[in-house]
């Protein structure tokens, strides 16, 4: 399931809210990128359960981006070319350092262009990288909503009528990593609901 909106994100922390108060021993546990934290807050009952209960978990090291990388792949037998892995865990830790979201949508990308069972190094340099396949990710999206594919300038020629749409409604709340969670996304916020 992909980007819920705002609506979604509401009754789902209040599902998660009234389960909790009829189940007393009932213990939940919610994670979510530092991306996707502003609209939870937002849209959280008003009991303020997530915010009572947010604990912070630190950003993934070396080790562990290694494996968000290597793991799920290797799961569905499919590998990297040697070298590749430990490549895009060193441009993510370069400073400033990549947003894991960034990381996550270059892994996607890596796995669309993916031959047989094999990641090529070739797929990742064709992206220019991890900051190559948001450019190239941004530049798709806006090509789509580019009135009549006409370049515009950014903050010139638009509609002054019109208004930015808010994160949630074009994709602000999603869950983080592939469908089995293995790749993780940013400074990961979790809430213990006791």
């Amino acid at each position: 399931m992909r980007a819920p909106g705002c609506d979604s994100a509401a009754k789902f922390l209040q599902f998660l809210a009234d389960l909790r108060d009829e189940y007393d021993r009932l213990e939940i546990a919610l994670a979510a990128r530092d991306d996707a934290l502003p609209l939870l807050l937002a849209a959280q009952p008003r009991s303020r359960l997530v915010e009572r209960n947010l604990r912070y978990i630190d950003q993934l090291g070396r080790e562990e981006l290694q494996a968000a990388i290597e793991r799920p792949a290797a799961r569905l037998r499919v590998e990297f070319e040697p070298g590749l892995a430990a490549r895009i865990v060193n441009d993510a830790l370069r400073e400033p350092r990549v947003p894991l979201s960034v990381f996550q949508l270059c892994l996607s990308k890596l796995w669309e262009a993916r031959t047989e069972e094999v990641i090529a190094a070739d797929a990742y340099h064709a992206l220019g990288g991890l900051t190559g396949a948001l450019a190239q990710h941004a530049d798709a999206l806006l090509e789509q909503v580019r009135p009549d594919s006409q370049t515009m300038q950014a903050g010139r020629g638009r509609d002054p009528g019109r208004r930015p749409a808010a994160p949630c409604s074009i994709g602000g709340f999603w869950p983080s990593g592939n469908r089995d969670g293995e790749v993780p996304g940013g400074r990961t916020a979790g809430a213990d609901f006791p």
